[in-house]
């Protein structure tokens, strides 16, 4: 088996060593001696994973090894790269710079590239809700009314009927809802029944909605789950999570306004806002609590969307308000049945009476 003369660098340094290399059938094998040339080192590199390098000079081949340490070997014998070719032709030297081994650093970057891909949708689907979910909670009251007072006059820019307002704010008075701000409510011209909350303590009911309804109690049980909305916040949370990009980013940058402007320039969002089921499930259970408040049939609350649904298959299509309401007629179900065993309910009192009989017989104006 032929011997070469060599110069080996280990790379752990840049001292060269003086070799001996040799063709061995598992591996090529290179002898050289410490520093002080008493002690001989052995070290043994496997033919596939030797990388073959340029010629310096005509006869001479350099051959690199391994990543860390990266070692090398400089033969100067003309014939010896024909030999090692010829020797490991079963596992020839092959280079490293195509793609690496699993254990590779390419291996890890890929890796961490998937990884963060696979965040994407997770953040924009789960973690920004929740993000925004968060900061609608912190804002303060006062900054909330004070906001809605804004998003109201972008919204309620339409005609007004003010003396059903006038009315309306009437009956709302008789329950008495409390708020950590005045409660705002009125009446627009719309002959589409619908009613929103915006936040900060309005509720805009259409006047389409007397047409509908027939009972002071449904009228009830229309501003009780309203307030519902505005008592637990649901319009401002609600509004935050589908605008969660804009208003993640503002709030990491501590931007208060242009979380404002962002809002206000989405405005009109609030008219066609869709709940949740919890949160339509939690506006529910509030109207309820306000209609037993006043010791009024919560019947009215199932009346309420039965009447809605009945116009709406009347038409032939979904009402604004029940298609951002969705899963009526399984919260019917879940009214009718927290309402099985409540049955000491009274009339509706003389002035909840006064107010209804005036909206409801009140003409609406072309």
């Amino acid at each position: 088996m032929p011997v070469y003369e060599g110069i080996y660098f280990d790379g752990k340094s840049s001292q060269p060593h003086r070799a001996q290399v040799s063709l061995e059938p598992s591996a090529l094998q290179i002898t050289y001696k410490t520093q002080d040339n008493t002690l001989p080192v052995t070290v043994h590199w496997q033919s596939q994973r030797i990388e073959q390098e340029a010629y310096t000079e005509e006869g001479k081949t350099i051959l690199r090894y391994g990543n860390y340490p990266a070692q090398s070997l400089e033969v100067s014998y003309p014939d010896f790269l024909p030999a090692l070719k010829s020797y490991y032709t079963a596992a020839p030297p092959v280079s490293q710079s195509g793609p690496l081994p699993k254990s590779g650093s390419a291996y890890w970057v890929w890796l961490i590239i998937i990884c963060l891909l696979a965040l994407i949708p997770v953040t924009y689907f789960w973690v920004l809700p929740a993000v925004a979910d968060f900061a609608a909670r912190q804002i303060p009251p006062a900054y909330e009314h004070k906001l809605g007072k804004t998003l109201a006059t972008q919204i309620i820019a339409e005609d007004q009927d003010s003396a059903r307002t006038a009315n309306l704010r009437g009956f709302a008075r008789q329950l008495n809802l409390p708020a950590p701000y005045p409660l705002t409510f009125t009446v627009i011209r719309n002959a589409e029944p619908n009613a929103f909350a915006i936040p900060g303590g309005n509720i805009a009911v259409h006047e389409g909605m007397f047409n509908l309804i027939q009972s002071p109690e449904e009228l009830a049980a229309l501003l009780g789950h309203e307030y519902g909305h505005i008592k637990l916040r649901h319009s401002l949370r609600s509004l935050f999570r589908s605008l969660s990009g804009y208003i993640f980013i503002s709030v990491i940058i501590g931007d208060v306004s242009a979380i404002t402007a962002v809002l206000i320039e989405n405005a009109n969002a609030l008219k066609s806002l869709e709940y949740s089921r919890n949160f339509e499930n939690e506006a529910d259970l509030l109207g309820l609590q306000v209609m037993e408040a006043h010791q009024l049939n919560p019947e009215g609350m199932v009346q309420l969307f039965r009447h809605l649904q009945e116009h709406s298959k009347a038409r032939g299509q979904d009402l604004e308000f029940i298609s951002t309401h969705p899963a009526l007629s399984s919260r019917i179900r879940n009214i009718q049945n927290r309402i099985k065993q409540k049955n000491n309910f009274q009339p509706a009192s003389d002035s909840l009476q006064y107010y209804w009989q005036r909206l409801k017989n009140m003409p609406a104006k072309k």
